[in-house]
């Protein structure tokens, strides 16, 4: 396995719209260990972003319904 790719609303976070303590742990430690991590999503970029960065992920994110795609880095692809 190289990459994880996940959902945000109903996968990611909890009740309070924020990525849940549990999660933010188990993809923090798959992104320690080499693998690439996105978040696939029908929010904004920005939003999604902001979320990540909140609990130190850096993912490419794949945001508005599958119509931009961003590097880890941010730049859009």
């Amino acid at each position: 396995m190289k990459l994880i790719v996940s959902d945000m609303d109903g996968t990611l976070l909890n009740s309070n719209n924020r990525i849940s303590a549990e999660n933010a742990e188990a993809l923090l430690l798959a992104q320690e260990k080499g693998y690439e991590i996105a978040i696939a999503t029908g929010r904004t970029y920005n939003n999604a972003a902001e979320l990540c960065h909140e609990v130190g992920l850096k993912p490419h994110i794949i945001s508005n319904h599958g119509s931009f795609v961003y590097t880890k880095e941010g730049k859009l692809d």
